[in-house]
């Protein structure tokens, strides 16, 4: 990845439930298992597609009032929820949107293998847009077995191409 290279990682959807979000992701899209994890306040799940491209299903966990669970309410159901993009230089990335005139908010950088920010929905119709400097050579999360893909069906089709997420 060159200097200035912004690359999609992955697109965001929340839902109440994982379970039935599969059906479609992978009965219908084809998505591959890529990654699965427990947040704060949420699990996650992604599925690779054709193409490079790759799906991230959120899902409520924790408390009633948990910052997810009020996005689901606020917003009627499912939905686009974040959009992650990788970055070279995540200080360099967060310099050039605050000169474009966008609020960074969120800097987090707990992790050297993942450091992340975002840039306010209020810029993007509603949507979180996740700016990350990833170096996975630096230690994965490990989930030691101890969370996993839903079932998923028999015989998905092909994976799909995954090009970006148009609103309207």
């Amino acid at each position: 990845m060159s200097v200035d290279q912004t690359q999609l990682d992955h697109v965001a959807f929340a839902v109440p439930r994982i379970a039935d979000a599969v059906p479609f992701v992978v009965g219908e899209l084809g998505g591959r298992e890529r990654d699965v994890g427990p947040g704060i306040g949420f699990l996650w799940w992604q599925w690779d597609f054709e193409g490079g491209g790759a799906l991230e299903i959120l899902e409520p966990d924790g408390p009633p009032d948990g910052f997810l669970r009020r996005f689901l309410a606020a917003r009627g159901g499912p939905g686009p929820h974040h959009v992650t993009f990788k970055v070279p230089d995540l200080h360099r990335a967060m310099e050039r949107a605050r000169a474009m005139g966008h609020d960074v908010v969120g800097h987090n950088a707990a992790s050297p293998s993942w450091m992340e920010a975002f840039l306010h929905p209020k810029r993007a119709q509603g949507i979180v847009v996740q700016i990350v400097e990833s170096h996975p050579e630096l230690g994965e999360w490990d989930p030691e077995g101890s969370f996993a893909f839903p079932p998923s069906p028999a015989n998905p089709p092909p994976p799909v191409r995954v090009l970006g997420l148009r609103l309207s």
